[in-house]
């Protein structure tokens, strides 16, 4: 049984791109590190203050589109909104396709976000190891 149980985590590991196969821990699917991102997915701000400075990023955002720290403003903020959605508590079936959107959002933006990226990839992970196609409109 127990044997089974390592199989089966080993896959789903396998599956979400986590381990680094050689028996090691986990890679984390954190973001790298960069001046304006948290290290870790704990020192993200709760989930509906990351919603807040989503909102208000993209209201300014699409007030003025020319400007370029307007946009990079948004694009962070979306990309830990959905790095930050994901990883909630919230059920898979609603989390998941909101997430996947945000980060779309995101990377149309700045494909460089390490947020979105991440996100995008775990997310995508998760419905491939399950035998099905990510929502293409990600909501």
């Amino acid at each position: 049984m127990i044997g089974n149980m390592r199989f089966g985590l080993l896959i789903l590991c396998a599956a979400l791109g986590a381990c680094s196969g050689t028996g090691d821990a986990p890679k984390s699917s954190v973001p790298k590190d960069s001046a304006d991102t948290p290290k870790v997915s704990s020192e993200l701000p709760p989930l509906a203050e990351l919603k807040k400075e989503y909102d208000d990023a993209k209201a300014a955002w699409q007030a003025e589109k020319a400007d370029k720290m307007l946009a990079a403003k948004f694009a962070k903020a979306a990309g830990e909104y959905a790095y930050g959605m994901m990883i909630s508590d919230g059920p898979p079936k609603v989390k998941y396709p909101e997430a996947l959107a945000l980060a779309n959002e995101a990377l149309e933006v700045d494909p460089n976000n390490d947020f979105a990226k991440t996100t995008k990839m775990n997310i995508e992970a998760v419905y491939k190891s399950m035998g099905k196609s990510p929502p293409k409109s990600g909501r």
